[in-house]
Parts: C-alpha cells; structure tokens; sequence
C-alpha cells in the first residue's frame, strides 16, 4: 500500500495502521534530528539504545514495555510502551536517580510521543526529597494536538526550596479509557540546569509604555466638563464632582475604614449608592487574615495630604498583633474616580473591588469586544445611570484579574487562589458586583508582589462615557488594512502537487476580481510540530514534501504577484525542543515551578526570539505581511511570569507590554500588517494592525458601541467569531458590517470552511466571492471615520445603547449607524425579525440578517434585502468599483442587469466585463440594451471564441466562458 506524506500525516496519531509499510524516515524522526541540527539539550541519563530494558520494570499490568525501532528520536530505538488498562501505574527505575546538592539540577526532561491516537497521557515523575517525602512533579509540553502528536520533550522543574538529594524513583502515567489498545514512545531521560536569564533582552524602556501615560481612562465626550475636588469644612470627607453635559455626578470619600466602602455617589442630587462596598486590600500577614469589612479589623488614618486635586491617605490596619500599612488615594478626571492602591506588604493576596451597593435594579451588560477567552467584562446599568468599574491593566502590578469566570494558572496543577475576590454577578435587587478585582500570587520563591493598582470608576448616563479608552497608538498600516479583505488558508500547502493547486485556485480566486486581499497561511514551517503535516518545528525549511526551501519560497512569490499582502503563520508562545531556539530559561514559569501545560515563551524571550528569526525569514520568502497566532487571542495573565529572577515576575503587566512590543515589531520585521487570532484584541490594539473581530459571545446580539468607536478608531479587525466560521453567510456578513468590521472570506454553510484543508477540491464560490464583494467596496466608506451615531430599532423607536440599557429594554439587533461622510448602515442581527426602512426613497426590507449601506452623492448603493420589484431576497453593490448582484436562484431585477445567479460587472482594460460569480447554471440574463456583443474570454483573461450577439439585451451564459467582454 503507497501513502504519500499528506496522508501519512493524517494517519499517525489516529490508527497507525500505515506501521507496517513504508513509511518516510521524516514521518517516524524529527527531521531536524535527521539533519543533525537537534541534539538532546541536556545530558542524558537514560536512553533506549545505551539502557535497554535494564532501566524499567514495569509494576502492574497496565502496560507492557519493550523496545521498538519504530519511531526514534535520538538513538536508533526508543521505549514503546503499550496500554492495557486505564487508569494510573508507575514504571520503577531499577536503579533510581540520586542528585545530592541544590544547582546540580533545576529540572528533569524525558522526550515523549503518543498515545499515537492523541489521547492525552498525564506523566509526572516520582521523587523522594532530602526528608525521605514523596512529591511528583508534572512534565509540561504537548505531545499532542488537536487528536495528532509527535516527538516533543516534556519537562519538569524542581520546586525552588526543595530538600536536596531529590531521588527520582519512577515514571508515573495515567491513561483513560480511550487510550487502552495504543501505544506511545519515550526515551532520553535527562537532568538540566537553566541558562541565565540576564541574557533576554530589557524591554522596559524600548519605548514609552503605554502610549498614553494616563492609562486605562474611560472615555470622555464634554471637553466643557466642570471638574471639582473640595474639603468639606469639618475636614471630615472630600467632594470629587463634574459637572457636564450629561448631568452632575458627585463622589464623596469618608475616610473611616480604609476600604473603599467610604466612597458614596450621587448622581444628579438623586439618592447615594456605594459604589464600591467592601472593597479593599485582602492580605495574609504571619498567618493572620486581613480583609475589607473584618470587624476584627482596628482601622487607624495616619495622615492625610490633599494637593492640586489629589487625596493621599495613610492607613494602618492592627489584627491580633499584625500590621498592615498602605495609601490610598483619589483624583477625578471628568467622571471618573481613580482609587490607586499601594503598600509596601508583600503579604497582600488581592484587591478586591468590591460591589455596587444601594443601587436601584441592577443588571450587567457586555460590549462586543471588550471580553477575552475567558470572559466578558461586566458593566452595571440602573433605570437612573451606568457605571464601570476597571482596574488599568497597562498598569497593575497583580499577577492577574479576575472577572466573570474563575482564574486558572496555566498548568496541571490546581490554581491557588488565596483571597481571590468573588465573581461579577448580581448579588441581589440592590446590589451587583461589576468585577472580581486584582490577584496577587507568589513568585516562585514564595513572594508576592508589593501592591499597585488603579481603579477606575466611572458613572454616567452614556455608554460612551464609561466604556474605556484604549491608550494604543494608531495602527502603522492603519490605512492600508481598510483596504483588504482577508482570507485565512489553513493546511491547503503541504505536498508540491497541493502548492501547484493552491495557486491555481488562488489565480482563479483572482482572476472573478478578488484581488485586494491579506491572505496568510497556516505554514508548516512555523507551527508546532504536532500541528503540522509534516512535523517541522519552526526552521527557514519548506518541507521535503514542498519542494523545500526553493519550492516554498517559489510560491510566495506567485501568491505576491496575485494580492497586496501575503504573510505565513507564526506562533510567538509556543517552542518545542525541536527548534532551533530552544533554551531552558526561556519559558514561562507557574507558581512553585510548574511549567505551562505548553512550553510558552517569557515575555521577553518572545520578542527576543522574533528579533533573530523574523527579518531574515520575511525577506527571503518574500513576505509583506504575518500572522501572528494567539497574541491577541488571550489576556495578558496567561502569560504571567513566576519566575522570580525574570524582569517583571509575577507581573501581567510585563506580558502585556512585550506583547505589545512584539505585535508592533512584526510590522517592522515583515514590512507590512501583523495579524492575530482577536478574542482580546482590546489589549493590542494598534499595536497589532488587524484581528478576527471576535467579540466571544457570538450567539448574542451584542452591543457594538465599543466596536464601532473604540476598537475600530486603534486597528482594523477584520471578519466575524471563529466559533462561527461555518455559519450562515448572512449571518457573518450582517454581524461584520454591524461591527464596522474589514471582510473576510467566508463560504457560509456551503460545506467546509474556505480555510481548511485542499480548498480547491470543494469551492464554494457563489459565498465566498459574496463575502469579498459585499464588503470591498462598503467597508472603505464606513472605515473614514468612527460613527456619529449608533442607534438601535426597538419597536419603531431608536435609542441609543444607554438609553436601551436604562429603560431596560431588550435589544433588538436592528442597529443604525451613521457616519460624518454621510455614510448610512442598516444591519439586522435579528434572527426571527424583517425591519422596514426608507433607502434613498424607496422601501426596503431588511429579513434576518439583512443589511444596507447608502454613501453619500451615490457613490456606494448596497442591501442584501427585498426591495420592489423583486418580492424576495436579493443582494446588490454598485460603486465607483464594480456592479455586484445576486439574484439568489430567482429571476429578479437589478438597475444593471436582470438574472437569478451572481454576476460581476467590472471594468477592465477599459473594458465593460460580466463574469458569472459563480457559473451554476445556464440562463438567459436581461437589461444589457447598451451592449449588442459578448466576446468569450477563458479565466486567463484570453478570447476563446466567436463573439455572441446581444439582442435586446439579452445574452445566453452557458458555462462555456469564463466571463465575457460586453461591445
């Protein structure tokens, strides 16, 4: 039986019934093992070919141990461990490993591949300490990846205070059902010490950071606002009032506790509220618990200074013998009420933010995009006013926030969270906790962090006023990514036959008049291996199978000459032991030495690395762009540091800012735009220059204020949720034009995806080049500026998102936005509900993601809609740059052109063009009375044949031409 390597690539981690015949050495050896670029990183102690059966024994039925030369890593052989039961057992080292001093090892490593169906196998390493106590400790890296797997080292780190001589004992594994019946490989186990941090860069002061130095402020519309800070005469609180055009807010601190349960709020000389009960510092000092509201608690104020606005106070909390000192101090910048939090104690577990408290029906909200993987900001809204309430993430010194969802460490081991506040909920009906606040977690020698923080209180009528400012800069390629529409190619190059057919699919992309385009690849090159076809780790190497280095690189050449931007993956967190890269200091670090269940790069590193790599593998693929995957798909926490001799440790404040750094530096590196997966895009903005607009909740209809004039106004986010990419076409593009997002190519429900796999096997053209022309043309006039009005359609009535939200009425989805180009949107995110609107005069029914645009003097006419004198759902675009129409399968009526199927009508080489987008089926298409002939062209663009005549406007398309030429 013949495989070729595609194949083979598929078929390893699922049934490995290809072992028995031939299979590529690339396929069973790392081939940068096989070229001798790879090496084992530290000396070896045990290995297959110098131990043989003599270093395990196997200590319960579980499993059977041999020796197998099946997939080798290193040596010739490998240890091939076969599962016949699930569940936990240990292979026993005959003659265990004793380490007798602390710096002769930090870590131990063993190289692992399987179970080969992709079952996750959990391995941990039995030691036995100084003081005769078992531990185990947990091997980070993956061997595996979405139900695929290769060679990869596995590694664990000793806990910083271990009891020396450590004695490892045994390899444990546990395995579940699904992986009894398989098999995995091991070998080279081995002990290693780290490099020296000190040779990473300092990125600290690589350029002002953040751009803005006010931080994270929410954003303020009356530059007219009345600011006043007052004492009162009993000198007993302090007023922070302003006054502007949305009303009077008052904030009112009594310093009595040292919490900020001593804010009050008035708005509008209505009732006070509290707008932060209990929250405060919670600390753990010598055993002795401190937090806010602890009646235990003697609170003493040891002195104040009020200067030019600002409040200093200094507090002393006494518990059972123990102390606590920090500040706490106020300003206001319009209306917002900055509380900064700061001690000197590193005993401090968290600060809490407290809750909303005396206020009248609470209920939370969430804005399209301000969210991230793992939750969604929370804001409040009463019948009377909105608030938020956030701590500045540019510039917190906790190790984490914590918001809707529980926080988890990204490890095996379980999250410590001690003095975690509690999570955004309503708490009652006058009562709501917005956000859970800031944690603090040891370093990995056992300390924590002295605390800073900067919360931002904000209350207001409007959402503009109390949705956050980002304080990014503009994006660099800001204007040219308004000009893209942007395709994601997943796994469609592997073998140089699938290089070959990617281009003939992507010219015969080009060729129907998609040709201003971004389209970024999923590289071999560049993944993971175990994510990849062919297992490379990050190298300048194509693969064999692609023609390798000449074969791939002549083929971003041809991609270049087709569209603007051509750019590969890349992936700036996730190193194996395979790449070239590889250093032991370079990773991430958890609490008590835990590794990230993925080997992820130290903030620095990861700029570090980019620097070396990146400039000279751009210029010679010829690259102009990049994709740069999950930068700005997670929180900055997921990439919190622990290791305490690391710059910043402890600190998401430091990831936040290296990746910032690394986003901008990618557009230097690759000449051109850098892109990124989106589930947090609000954190990179402008440093990274387009993103999957995902805003996480794609099953809502969301708010898209912050979209439209926060987001938008730093880069240019482009398509709709992932979740959602195999969606109804309508769907996607009635939510990215809502979103004022840049296009995307989708193919809808049509079958697969137009990013995965061998695209060009199953095209669904009609909606993907529906996704390219409904949104070329509209999303420049949208993209001049931010909105100047955003309105939502509830019953008839429109209302802006704080008015919806303090009437407490449900959203709609029917949104209308307006632009200072006199640009007009209609989009329908209703799935059930039409919405009737005035176009340009005429009537036109918008049906569950329907969707319109009128520019200005006429310069952009476009509805996916029902408007007179077709009776059903048709799609239209007509601008300076091209007639688009489909008819939708039934006979209907455009300006242009009457047909049922899609159509183009472009202008080129000063010629009127008509191409069938795509040719479905024969009809006889009407309206062409201006035209008497139709010269047949093939997809090159070339005359195949007689001209046919046009007689009263009427043209037969047969799928014998390409497109036509109209005379």
């Amino acid at each position: 039986m013949k495989f070729t390597s595609i194949t083979l690539g598929l078929a390893l981690c699922a049934s490995f019934a290809c072992a028995e015949s031939h299979v590529p050495p690339v396929m069973t050896r790392p081939w940068e093992v096989i070229k001798g670029e790879v090496q084992p990183r530290c000396p070896v102690l045990i290995s297959a070919d110098k131990d043989g059966m003599r270093a395990f024994k196997v200590t319960s039925d579980h499993a059977k141990l041999s020796l197998s030369d099946e997939y080798a890593c290193f040596g010739h052989r490998s240890y091939r461990l076969d599962i016949k039961k699930a569940g936990e057992f240990f292979l026993e080292l005959r003659k265990p490993l004793v380490f007798e001093k602390a710096g002769e090892v930090e870590g131990f490593e063993f190289w692992i591949i399987g179970a080969l169906n992709g079952t996750f196998v959990d391995q941990r390493i039995l030691c036995v300490d100084g003081e005769g106590k078992e531990f185990m400790l947990i091997p980070s890296n993956a061997s595996y990846w979405g139900g695929t797997c290769w060679w990869a080292n596995t590694i664990a780190m000793l806990p910083y205070d271990v009891k020396f001589p450590v004695t490892v004992k045994a390899l444990r594994f546990k395995v579940p059902e699904k992986g009894v019946g398989n098999f995995l490989h091991f070998d080279t186990f081995g002990a290693f010490k780290r490099d020296d941090i000190s040779s990473l860069p300092d990125t600290t002061n690589w350029q002002p950071f953040p751009h803005d130095p006010k931080g994270l402020t929410p954003r303020h519309q009356d530059a007219n606002a009345k600011v006043e800070v007052v004492k009162a005469a009993d000198g007993k609180s302090y007023t922070f009032s302003c006054s502007d055009k949305e009303g009077k807010v008052v904030y009112t601190y009594t310093p009595k506790s040292g919490t900020l349960s001593d804010i009050t709020c008035s708005v509008d000389g209505k009732a006070a509220f509290y707008p932060a009960q209990n929250g405060g510092l919670r600390a753990k000092v010598l055993g002795t618990e401190f937090a806010p509201a602890d009646p235990e608690i003697k609170a003493t104020l040891r002195s104040t200074v009020f200067y030019n606005g600002k409040l200093r106070t200094f507090w002393r909390w006494e518990k059972h013998g123990r102390k606590l000192d920090f500040e706490l101090s106020f300003t206001l910048d319009h209306r917002t009420l900055t509380t900064e939090v700061r001690s000197e104690s590193l005993s401090v577990l968290s600060v809490d933010a407290g809750y909303a408290d005396k206020v009248a029906n609470p209920r939370l909200f969430t804005l399209a995009n301000l969210s991230n993987d793992r939750d969604a900001m929370q804001l409040l809204a009463t019948d009377d006013y909105l608030m938020s309430v956030f701590f500045d993430w540019y510039y917190s010194a906790a190790s984490a926030l914590i918001d809707e969802k529980p926080y988890r460490i990204e490890s095996h081991g379980s999250p410590r969270m001690e003095g975690a506040p509690e999570l955004a909920k309503v708490m009652d009906a006058d009562s709501a906790r917005l956000t859970g606040g800031a944690l603090y977690m040891p370093k990995t020698n056992g300390y924590r962090n002295a605390p800073y923080e900067r919360i931002r209180i904000t209350v207001a009528p409007s959402v503009e006023s109390v949705m956050p400012r980002i304080p990014n800069p503009r994006s660099k390629f800001y204007e040219d990514t308004r000009q893209l529409i942007y395709m994601t190619r997943s796994y469609s190059i592997g073998i140089e036959r699938s290089m070959d057919d990617e281009l003939k699919f992507m010219r015969h992309l080009h060729a129907y008049g998609a040709r201003d385009m971004f389209v970024r690849y999923h590289t071999e090159s560049s993944h993971i291996p175990a994510a990849n076809f062919h297992r490379l780790s990050r190298t300048f190497d194509g693969s064999p199978d692609m023609g390798g280095k000449e074969g791939f690189r002549r083929f971003v050449q041809e991609m270049r000459k087709l569209f603007k931007r051509v750019g590969p993956y890349d992936n700036h967190m996730a190193i194996t032991g395979l790449s070239p890269e590889f250093r032991y200091d370079n990773f991430t670090i958890c609490p008590y030495n835990t590794l990230t269940w993925q080997l992820r790069m130290k903030p620095a590193a990861m700029v570090d690395i980019h620097r070396k790599f990146s400039p000279a593998y751009a210029q010679y693929y010829g690259w102009n762009a990049t994709y740069t995957d999950q930068l700005s798909a997670i929180p900055p926490w997921r990439l919190t540091d622990y290791d305490y001799k690391a710059p910043g440790a402890a600190r998401f404040s430091e990831a936040l800012r290296n990746g910032c750094f690394l986003g901008d530096e990618m557009g230097q590196h690759y000449n051109g735009p850098c892109w990124s997966e989106g589930q947090s895009n609000h954190y990179y903005a402008g440093y990274i220059d387009t993103g999957y607009n995902q805003t996480c909740r794609p099953e809502q209809i969301t708010l898209v204020d912050y979209s439209l004039r926060e987001l938008n106004s730093r880069m240019r986010p482009n398509g709709y949720d992932l979740f959602n990419s195999k969606a109804n076409i309508d769907f996607m593009l009635s939510a990215e034009i809502s979103l004022g997002s840049m296009g995307h190519i989708w193919d809808g429900h049509d079958g697969h995806s137009s990013w995965g796999g061998f695209r060009w096997k199953l095209p669904a053209w009609r909606n993907m080049l529906k996704s390219y022309f409904m949104l070329r043309m509209q999303q420049e006039f949208v993209s001049a500026g931010m909105p100047d009005k955003i309105l939502y359609n509830i019953d008839g009535k429109f209302y802006t998102a704080g008015e919806l939200l303090r009437k407490n009425l449900k959203n709609s989805g029917l949104i209308y936005t307006t632009y200072p180009n006199g640009t007009q949107v209609w989009a329908n995110r209703n799935k059930e509900l039409s919405w009737t609107i005035d176009f340009n005069g005429k009537k036109l029914v918008l049906p569950p993601f329907g969707y319109a645009t009128l520019a200005a003097d006429g310069k952009l006419t476009e509805y996916s809609g029902i408007t007179s004198p077709n009776a059903h759902r048709v799609d239209y675009a007509k601008g300076e740059k091209y007639v688009y129409v489909d008819g939708r399968d039934t006979r209907s009526v455009f300006p242009e052109i009457t047909c049922a199927m899609s159509y183009l009508l472009e202008k080129r080489n000063n010629n009127m063009t008509l191409t069938p987008t795509p040719f479905i089926k024969a009809e006889t298409v009407e309206g062409l009375k201006q035209y008497t002939q139709a010269i047949p062209l093939d997809v090159e663009g070339k005359v195949i044949g007689e001209a046919a005549a046009i007689k009263d406007g009427k043209l037969t398309i047969d799928g014998k031409a390409f497109s036509y030429i109209l005379k």
